[in-house]
């Protein structure tokens, strides 16, 4: 099977050596820590994986794509538009599977004003699969907040890069 996993490169860059900042910037959605995200999703995937970018259309792609995998970050945070991202969901109308989503905010007793795509990204999203996957209990009230209750709280996908089971201790 194959899926469409939302993000620019599966966590590593190509000779990043040859690349000055920006072009490393480029290469990691502007976030170096998409890396990690993208890594861990990756090795979490057991199917043939094939990149696509936030403001993909169905057309471009190919056909046989079963599954959208779309590591988030940060992505409920009052800076956040999403409506790419949800036209992308909703276009393609295929199962999806949402890891890693994190609310972002000065302080947890402010919660962040989020702009009405990020509601309609997570509702895209919602309808397609069995639950989104939070980074924490912040986030799970932000998404109880917006009406969205089929969600897991699982922590961030960066835990699972490292094999060790004593890691931490």
């Amino acid at each position: 099977m194959k899926v469409g996993i939302v993000a620019t490169n599966l966590g590593t860059i190509q000779k990043p050596w040859l690349l000055d900042a920006k072009g490393l910037m480029a290469h990691s959605g502007n976030n170096l820590g998409n890396l990690a995200f993208w890594y861990a999703s990756d090795l979490l995937i057991d199917a043939e994986k094939y990149c696509i970018p936030w403001s993909a259309k169905r057309s471009d792609l190919p056909a046989d794509i079963k599954a959208l995998v779309i590591p988030a970050a940060n992505f409920i945070n009052a800076t956040a538009k999403l409506h790419d991202l949800a036209r992308t969901v909703r276009e393609f109308d295929l199962p999806c599977i949402l890891i890693g989503i994190g609310a972002q905010a000065e302080r947890e007793s402010l919660p962040p004003k989020v702009d009405q795509s990020v509601i309609d990204f997570l509702n895209e999203v919602s309808v397609r699969t069995p639950f989104i996957g939070l980074r924490g209990d912040y986030t799970k009230q932000m998404t109880d907040g917006f009406g969205i209750s089929n969600t897991r709280v699982l922590g961030c996908p960066s835990i699972l890069i490292n094999p060790d089971p004593n890691l931490g201790r």
